[in-house]
C-alpha cells in the first residue's frame, strides 16, 4: 500500500512538471554559440526553444540572442559573452544580468521590469534601454525612451535616467548622470539592437512541440529532466 502511494505521488509530481509550470519567454533569434543552462545542465539554444523559470541564456565571443516575454511581448537581445538569468515572481520580471551587456524593450502596461547586476538594478515600466557590465564592475545604462530608475545595491541612491541621458554606478556608491555617449556603444551592438527580428510563427511552435515528443530528452519541456522544486523558481528578495 505504501509503495503504491509512493509511485501516485511521483507520478503526480511528473504530471505537474510536464503540465503544470508555463514558459515565461520564449527564443526569437539566436547567432553564434548560444547556451542554455537549467538544472545544472548546459544544451545549445535555438529559435522557438521554451524559457521557464530559473534559466540562465548565455551568450560567447559573436554570438547573440533575442528573446521575448509570453506575457506582454517585452524584448531582450543579449550580446556577446554575456550570462543572464530569468525570473518572474508577482507580475515582476527580474533579469539577472551576471555580466556582459542587454538590451530591452519593454511593453507599457506589462509589470515592473528589472534588470539586476551585481552592483545596480535598472527597474522600468515601460521603455528602450541598454545595460553593460564594465570590467571594473561598475554598471552603465543607455535610456533611449522612456524613463529607467538605477538604483546602487551597495549606497542605495537612486537617480531617474531619462531618455537621452546615461547613468553609471561608481566604486564610492555614487550614481554620474550625463548625456548619452554614442560612441561608447560598439557598433556591433547597435547593430543588433536595430536589426528587425521576427515573432515565432504558429508552425514554428507545433514543429518544436513536434521535435519534442520525439526527443523525450528535449530542453523547453524538461519532459525527463530533474523534478522542478520550489528552490527551483525561488525569487531572491
Amino acid at each position: 500500500m505504501k509503495k503504491n502511494i509512493i509511485i501516485l505521488l511521483v507520478t503526480f509530481l511528473l504530471f505537474v512538471n510536464l503540465f503544470g509550470v508555463d514558459a515565461i519567454a520564449e527564443v526569437l533569434k539566436t547567432k553564434g554559440d548560444t547556451q542554455l543552462l537549467r538544472n545544472a545542465q548546459n544544451y545549445q539554444l535555438s529559435r522557438a526553444d521554451k524559457l521557464f523559470n530559473g534559466d540562465v541564456v548565455k551568450t560567447f565571443t559573436e554570438s547573440y540572442a533575442a528573446l521575448s516575454f509570453t506575457e506582454d511581448n517585452s524584448m531582450i537581445k543579449l550580446f556577446p559573452n554575456s550570462s543572464l538569468n530569468i525570473k518572474v515572481k508577482d507580475e515582476k520580471k527580474i533579469n539577472i544580468l551576471n555580466f556582459g551587456k542587454i538590451w530591452a524593450k519593454v511593453t507599457k502596461g506589462g509589470g515592473q521590469f528589472m534588470i539586476e547586476t551585481p552592483n545596480a538594478v535598472a527597474s522600468v515600466k515601460g521603455t528602450n534601454f541598454l545595460v553593460n557590465i564594465l570590467e571594473n564592475g561598475m554598471t552603465q545604462l543607455f535610456t533611449f525612451e522612456g524613463e529607467v530608475l538605477l538604483t546602487d545595491k551597495v549606497s542605495g541612491e537612486s537617480m531617474h535616467i531619462s531618455a537621452g541621458q546615461m547613468g553609471e554606478t561608481t566604486n564610492t556608491g555614487n550614481i554620474v548622470m550625463s548625456e548619452i555617449d554614442f560612441d561608447l556603444i560598439p557598433s556591433n551592438v547597435d547593430a543588433f539592437i536595430n536589426e528587425m527580428v521576427s515573432p515565432v510563427t504558429p508552425d514554428e511552435q507545433l514543429e518544436e512541440n513536434e521535435i519534442e515528443m520525439q526527443t523525450p530528452q528535449s530542453i523547453p519541456q524538461m519532459k525527463t529532466s530533474t523534478l522542478i522544486t520550489p528552490q527551483d523558481v525561488e525569487i531572491e528578495e
